[in-house]
């Protein structure tokens, strides 16, 4: 397992079902793919991904068939771009990496989101009361130093000079004009209003909302619908299974038992038929993977079945090809070229 954020330029990542491709690339190997790019292209269509020598392939079928291609089956060639920030929905393979961090096409997308946006409703008031109270406070600095130098001009020429210390009365008189201007800019109104959202967010985490932006209390007060994913949010995300069917009946587990009991209707073909399919048609592990195939995995670790030996013993190194379930065919088929020899 790698982090995504150090994959370079030439790494060769291997994708399946329900992973999100985090780099952009170029595919060279792949069985079945199937990829939602809904999130970059905005078509709710999946598309068909397949290696760059079967898409060339393909295109010299259709060009030696004369068949014409237009918008409508534009798609019947299949593209052997991978791009980062789409999701396999089908199949499994490998790919190189072509683009990656701020000029790959998630990172594009996410350097337009990180700019520096508009200002908040709140800082765009507070702005306007800081500048209306700044130019208040420049105004009346200016009126009271000259009130108060007016007042010492008609005082002298009523006492007919000036005396010495006149020079230093007019200075303490600007530095009075100073501290007016500067006393009035309202420079603990940001700290305050910071402290009275960071109480906000407090309040709002005690009531389970958690908010990672402070400036997102101001709006979220006057939000009267929230659309949310359910997955991860409502949801856990796992799934267990609960019963399958087998030998014409319905077998049922109880997921919160440490181990499972086989029951003795069932035959020892039958155990391994059960065993064989679900460690050929699955990807997972007890611990990875998309949730359904990993509630299978973890459902055989219960009946005594080691997942990892049992794969590696079935599929290995041996040569396959792999269809895997959609909601058309609604189920997922392996074959293997030299398990049973």
């Amino acid at each position: 397992v790698m982090n995504p954020n150090d994959l370079v330029v030439g790494d060769i990542v291997k994708i399946e079902t329900g992973k999100t491709i985090p780099v952009d690339g170029l595919l060279i190997k792949g069985n079945d793919i199937i990829t939602d790019e809904s999130s970059m292209t905005g078509e709710s269509h999946e598309l068909k991904k397949d290696s760059l020598n079967k898409t060339l392939r393909r295109l010299e079928e259709l060009e030696k068939s004369k068949e014409k291609i237009d918008e409508m089956n534009v798609h019947t060639i299949p593209s052997p771009i991978i791009l980062s920030g789409t999701k396999v929905t089908q199949g499994d393979g490998l790919f190189l990496t072509v683009v990656v961090g701020d000029r790959s096409c998630i990172g594009k997308i996410m350097s337009k989101i990180l700019q520096k946006g508009e200002a908040s409703p709140l800082q765009m008031k507070l702005e306007a009361i800081a500048t209306d109270v700044g130019k208040l406070g420049f105004y009346t600095a200016i009126i009271t130093v000259s009130i108060m130098i007016l007042r010492l001009l008609i005082t002298r020429f009523k006492d007919g000079g000036w005396d010495s210390k006149d020079a230093t009365t007019i200075l303490h008189y600007l530095l009075l004009g100073l501290t007016i201007i500067v006393v009035a800019i309202p420079e603990g109104l940001p700290l305050a209003v910071t402290i009275s959202l960071a109480y906000s967010v407090q309040k709002m985490y005690a009531e389970k909302n958690f908010v990672k932006a402070l400036m997102s209390c101001e709006i979220t007060g006057g939000a009267t619908t929230i659309c949310s994913d359910k997955t991860g949010t409502l949801t856990e995300n796992k799934m267990k299974v609960l019963r399958y069917y087998m030998n014409n009946r319905d077998h049922r587990v109880d997921p919160n038992n440490a181990k499972y009991e086989w029951e003795a209707d069932v035959t020892e073909e039958q155990k391994a038929l059960l065993i064989e399919s679900l460690c050929c048609n699955s990807t997972a592990t007890i611990s990875q993977g998309n949730p359904p195939e990993k509630a299978f995995m973890q459902m055989i670790h219960k009946y005594g079945v080691d997942v990892e030996a049992k794969k590696k013993e079935l599929v290995g190194d041996n040569e396959y090809v792999r269809y895997f379930f959609n909601s058309k065919r609604k189920k997922m088929t392996t074959i293997l070229k030299k398990a049973y020899n």
